[in-house]
């Protein structure tokens, strides 16, 4: 199956690296989905002082000011995001790649409107997450992820990853006395202010070297935003719109070669989009179409 996540990359180099020395690796999947790992946890919280602001500075004044700009990719999707007051669906609106109006433009009629919500998963389990014992917002956030993005990406990446270089990865904090012991616990103690995963790391306080404790949130960065509008320019531009990838009638070219063009530019970033859709079609090549890369 297509799978989108460039981080595979150094975790891949990692893996190969790792198993140079080892077999086996313990990782720390699941961390942040237990106890308050990712930004946008502490970031969502700030959603009913947003609302209460002036419709005109959020609806339109703020937005246009940050669609000038062509980086601060986190802020604009803040901005985009802090203003829905489903609280599911404002979630789902951090996690979502294409908007539903960027759906709209890129995807043929026949493919948009084939009845599919992408959504639909992240209210389903926010719901769900209700009849927790501590059931609070934020451990119902963190239970979205545990179902979702957890077993959908991250997971399945380094399961991908590490098994390429025939090395095993296991997932001890994945035991299910400590995901359930982690749901008992309330979100204002494991996110505090600023600090994140606090409970947990306070836990760790005598076992881990404090420098470690302290150290920045820093994921697998990929340069994917200067690699499309550098060494991958042209090849994107090649496979995605060439006559067999216009021809499937999945997307609206226009639309693409529009996301392509404004990358390639620096008038807006659209790396992690541009990497979604260079996958889909070189996935679909390879098992779909039976080519060989």
């Amino acid at each position: 199956e297509p799978f989108g996540d460039a981080a595979s990359f150094p975790l891949y180099l990692l893996s190969r690296f790792a198993r140079e020395h080892v077999k086996v690796v313990l990782s720390g999947d699941g961390g942040d989905e237990l106890f308050g790992g990712y930004r946008r946890y502490a970031a969502d919280r700030f959603a009913n002082s947003y609302q209460r602001l002036p419709q005109f500075l959020t609806s339109r004044l703020i937005p246009e000011f940050a669609g000038r700009l062509p980086r601060l990719r986190r802020t604009k999707r803040a901005l985009e995001t802090l203003p829905i007051r489903d609280p599911a669906l404002r979630y789902a609106g951090w996690l979502t790649l294409f908007t539903p109006e960027m759906l709209t433009d890129l995807l043929q009629p026949n493919v948009a409107d084939d009845g599919h919500k992408p959504f639909a998963p992240y209210a389903y389990y926010y719901d769900r997450a209700k009849r927790f014992p501590c059931s609070d917002h934020l451990n119902r956030l963190m239970y979205v992820d545990l179902k979702t993005w957890l077993p959908d990406a991250y997971l399945e990446k380094t399961d991908k990853a590490t098994m390429a270089c025939s090395l095993e990865a296991r997932l001890p904090l994945l035991d299910h006395r400590l995901v359930e012991l982690a749901f008992q616990i309330p979100g204002r103690l494991k996110i505090s202010g600023g600090s994140l995963k606090r409970i947990f790391k306070l836990a760790l306080a005598d076992v881990i070297p404090a420098e470690v404790l302290r150290r920045p949130k820093h994921g697998f960065a990929v340069p994917t935003d200067p690699w499309f509008r550098g060494e991958l320019k042209e090849f994107t531009f090649s496979v995605l719109l060439d006559g067999r990838a216009r021809a499937r009638g999945y997307f609206n070219t226009k639309g693409i070669e529009r996301l392509w063009r404004e990358h390639a530019e620096g008038r807006h970033v659209w790396d992690s989009h541009l990497w979604l859709l260079l996958n889909f079609e070189l996935w679909h090549r390879l098992y779909l179409d039976g080519d060989s890369l």
